[in-house]
């Protein structure tokens, strides 16, 4: 395989070590071998089988290889700074489908054959954002009224449940976190809360609240003592993982989702870099957009930094906005997943229902029946497991060394 580019080749070897994982086999940069890849002038990849040009192999190995490198991501017509898909289906698991049909071509079957009768094992990642965790502020009470002024009706239940809370002295409506665990209880899984950490340039969308404060570093403490994880939730504008992992004073952070899905397209390298070598192993910040698959995969993607460390990206399948507005999308997804869950490994549904949502006030009226129903439906398709970000990435890197390019 001959490129010039560090950078390509760094793609491609990532590319063949995500394909390695699904077909069961370890490709090898510099193979003497009956297949050979070679990178063209213009960035599309030539794969051979001896002497002879396979092209169905050519153009499926170049779809992925610019899926690794975001060409089929553009910036989102309504906010800048967030991706999202241009060139594919949402709602298709397109990389899995591009990875499944090399595999034919080649004519590799993975190592781990399944009964067809037998549920499918799946990882199931519970995990939740903390933006704004609390009702009773100035910001949230004025940002209610401006919103019921505009004709926006659901804010009445939550203008009236705010001021209950404060006449009574009741717990925060948005507070929820004891809730959940609670509910993590009777469920019997543990999730993975991304916290916000303040930053110098914060941006106008970012949380407003203080994470250093003593309430939030209690219910940190207690969350952790409950076996939940501890991730960071970076702002819009965000590029000191560092710094902010420190702050939060937990175990050290390992997870990571960006607010808002702002994943820097233009920067996304030195963005990968820096959480790398910070420590943190796992990220989470490609959005479902409605519901459905950023980056086209129902498992993790292995990504390699700048600086040689690996960084695995989990597509977050399902938000709880998304999901409550296109609840039909659910049970069709989750059924178009299974197609592709016979792999050497199980596969990843990341789920991302945010703290205030179970409330089940205003806008977040029926949300955490939302959640209960999803978990129901993936249980009934997938013999479950449920794993935080951290015991996750974990596993997986243990399978991805194994197939891992060299």
């Amino acid at each position: 395989m001959n490129f010039k580019d560090q950078y390509d080749i760094r793609k491609i070897t990532d590319v063949l070590t995500n394909l390695g994982l699904r077909a069961g086999t370890a490709f090898k940069i510099k193979d003497s071998a009956e297949h050979t890849i070679a990178l063209t002038k213009n960035n599309t990849l030539e794969w051979f089988t001896g002497e002879l040009k396979h092209k169905e192999l050519s153009t499926l190995i170049t779809k992925a290889f610019d899926i690794f490198k975001l060409n089929h991501l553009d910036k989102d017509p309504r906010f800048s700074f967030r991706p999202r898909v241009k060139s594919y289906d949402v709602k298709t698991p397109f990389l899995e489908e591009i990875f499944g049909s090399i595999c034919n071509q080649m004519e590799l079957k993975n190592s781990k054959s399944k009964n067809r009768l037998e549920k499918p094992k799946c990882t199931l990642q519970i995990t939740h954002d903390v933006d704004n965790p609390q009702l009773l502020t100035t910001y949230q009470i004025a940002r209610a009224t401006a919103l019921l002024m505009q004709g926006k009706f659901s804010n009445a239940e939550i203008l009236k449940t705010a001021f209950s809370s404060l006449f009574s002295r009741q717990q925060d409506p948005f507070w929820c976190f004891k809730k959940i665990n609670t509910l993590s209880q009777i469920e019997n899984f543990k999730s993975t809360f991304y916290v916000f950490s303040s930053y110098p340039t914060r941006h106008p969308r970012d949380p407003r609240y203080n994470s250093e404060e003593l309430r939030y570093q209690n219910i940190f403490k207690f969350l952790t003592d409950q076996g939940h994880e501890i991730g960071l939730h970076s702002g819009i504008n965000y590029n000191n993982f560092l710094g902010s992992r420190r702050k939060l004073g937990t175990e050290p952070v390992r997870s990571h989702r960006a607010h808002y899905w702002s994943v820097p397209l233009t920067k996304f390298e030195e963005w990968l870099d820096s959480m790398a070598l910070s420590g943190i192993t796992s990220d989470s910040s490609f959005s479902p957009l409605t519901c459905g698959f950023s980056m086209g995969s129902i498992y993790p993607l292995y990504f390699t930094s700048e600086s040689g460390k690996n960084v695995l990206i989990y597509p977050s399948q399902f938000m709880d906005v998304y999901y409550h507005n296109n609840p039909l999308d659910g049970p069709h997804i989750i059924r178009n997943m299974k197609k592709f869950s016979a792999g050497n490994i199980e596969p990843v549904i990341n789920l991302n229902w945010h703290v205030r949502v179970f409330s089940n006030i205003g806008n977040w009226k029926n949300f955490s029946i939302d959640f209960e129903n999803i978990i129901q439906t993936i249980k009934e398709e997938y013999d479950v497991i449920y794993k935080t970000a951290k015991q996750s990435s974990l596993m997986y890197n243990l399978h991805f060394k194994k197939y891992k390019c060299t």
